[in-house]
């Protein structure tokens, strides 16, 4: 006589355990995710040549972009950093070595519409360059006392020279500010570096403006 033997349980058992397994994985990948994400930050939109571009995923052929909150709604890149600098003197800004003008006074007008005075940002920027010498991509910042993650704005460990403005600025090793900075009597008000120092070439991801 032949003997059934019933299995059922046994296997909704491993069917449910297999299940569990799965959701736990799924669960840790999408903390992973999550987590990456949050590292790199939100990405920048930008606008170039009447498009707009995701900059964290590459900058698609733009060689300049420039990040000025107080005046622009949005970062704008351009094919060549003459464009930029064309472009910052339209605004009413002041390119380095020009003679200072009574910005202070001066309301910057945004093609947003919006306006502000000269005085929540520094009459010149932070520019950082992607070659020593100040070749290559560059990336002009003027944002004030906030971290600003260059991942955001797919700069992230690009850095190989340098120029610092008006305002003194920090260079961080990781986002937000965080790891070892920069030395911070290199980045003070009006320091240039046509190299970085030893150990920091194509290794700064956070900028702050003070």
């Amino acid at each position: 006589m032949t003997r059934h033997v019933c299995n059922g349980p046994r296997r909704l058992v491993r069917v449910g355990s297999a299940l569990l397994v799965v959701a736990a994985l799924i669960a840790v990948s999408a903390v992973s995710a999550s987590a990456a994400s949050s590292k790199r930050g939100p990405a920048a939109v930008a606008m170039f040549e009447g498009r707009a571009i995701d900059l964290a995923s590459g900058w698609q052929g733009a060689q300049s972009c420039l990040v000025w909150p107080e005046v622009l709604t949005t970062v704008e890149c351009f094919s060549s950093e003459a464009g930029l600098k064309t472009r910052v003197v339209q605004l009413g800004g002041t390119l380095p070595g020009q003679s200072a003008r009574s910005a202070s006074s001066m309301p910057f007008t945004s093609s947003g519409g919006g306006a502000t005075t000269a005085s929540a940002s520094c009459s010149s920027f932070v520019r950082l360059y992607d070659g020593v010498f100040y070749t290559g991509a560059s990336l002009w910042l003027s944002s004030r006392s906030t971290w600003l993650n260059l991942s955001s704005l797919g700069f992230d460990q690009r850095t190989s020279s340098f120029k610092i403005g008006a305002c003194s600025a920090y260079f961080a090793d990781y986002s937000n500010g965080g790891g070892a900075w920069y030395p911070t009597w290199a980045t003070q008000a009006w320091h240039v570096a046509p190299w970085m120092a030893s150990g920091w070439d194509n290794d700064v991801s956070s900028v702050f403006i003070s």
